[in-house]
């Protein structure tokens, strides 16, 4: 994998796959830039796909936050500075989960003079719910967010790894991500094949302990709300949404659409959160389609990338 040296020291690695118009991809929590691999492989011909490992995750594991109150923000300036340094100019820009969060947050606030079209996948607009938002996060999921955060100290050295902290600390952090691999398929065979798994195959994904509890300690104190933003959005958007989800409701993608002018919604009717993996030909033709759309020039030197 390439990397670049952020401006806090951080190295943050991603792959470089194919030649053509480039496509900056986003991958989730607890995930990596490999997760996009197998789905975009097939269309490197024409397209250069971007994919960092975000801090935190896969190759970039070692480094947290050096901003850990205002983690949305440091994702979207390490995504700037890899744009900078890569001379994107104009691209596309796709993700998943936690990367459409990411994603979003990029579009209103850093690239939509540089974004062409933008794809987004299973993440609503806003993270709570009250009393004129009844489409946040899934209730249960934060219970086990609060759990883990009330055993986590800011005392714990960011360097040591999670099985030098304290035991109700780990269980806690394994049972929460465990909870979020199993929430991410719809109710079923499948769901109740992966709950017989030992959660021993989850650990390979699991994400910096740090990161996640910045996360989810700002997600949980704070939230994020881009309701109000989303009007501002001129760019063609598409929206792929689960019908059985059980992180958001599909009915506040539902909502995106309402609100963007120009917005498609893809609708995958027998998955939950994990829809790439429920129906994988339907998800890599609906990328097809995405990058199909009518973009502007783009400008991006070094476009002649081979897969890392």
């Amino acid at each position: 994998m390439a990397s670049i040296t952020l401006r806090d020291g951080t190295r943050l690695r991603y792959r470089k796959i194919g030649k053509g118009e480039p496509i900056l991809l986003l991958h989730g929590f607890g995930l990596n830039a490999a997760h996009w691999q197998a789905f975009v492989t097939p269309l490197m011909n024409r397209y250069c796909f971007i994919i960092p490992d975000l801090r935190g995750h896969g190759g970039s594991y070692k480094f947290s936050f050096s901003q850990p109150h205002s983690p949305f923000e440091q994702f979207c300036e390490d995504i700037d500075e890899l744009v900078r340094t890569l001379g994107l100019r104009t691209f596309g820009l796709a993700g998943y989960s936690m990367g459409a969060v990411i994603g979003l947050h990029y579009l209103i606030y850093y690239g939509q003079d540089k974004v062409d079209r933008y794809l987004h996948i299973e993440a609503g607009p806003k993270f709570h719910s009250d009393f004129d938002w009844s489409l946040g996060f899934n209730r249960d999921a934060i219970e086990k967010a609060q759990n883990l955060i009330g055993k986590y100290s800011g005392d714990f050295d960011t360097k040591s790894p999670l099985q030098h902290l304290p035991s109700e600390f780990i269980s806690a952090y394994r049972e929460f991500i465990w909870m979020l691999a199993q929430i991410s398929w719809p109710p079923g065979v499948v769901q109740r094949f992966v709950r017989t798994m030992p959660d021993l195959l989850c650990h390979p994904w699991l994400p910096h302990w740090h990161v996640a509890c910045s996360i989810f300690k700002y997600l949980l104190e704070q939230g994020y709300d881009l309701c109000g933003e989303l009007r501002s959005i001129r760019i063609p958007i598409t929206i792929m949404a689960a019908r059985h989800s059980q992180f958001f409701p599909i009915d506040a993608l539902h909502w995106m659409i309402d609100q963007l002018d120009r917005s498609k919604l893809i609708v995958f009717e027998n998955s939950g959160h994990g829809l790439m993996y429920s129906e994988p030909l339907k998800f890599v033709w609906s990328i097809r389609g995405f990058l199909r759309q009518p973009s502007f020039a783009h400008s991006f030197e070094d476009v002649a990338l081979s897969t890392a």
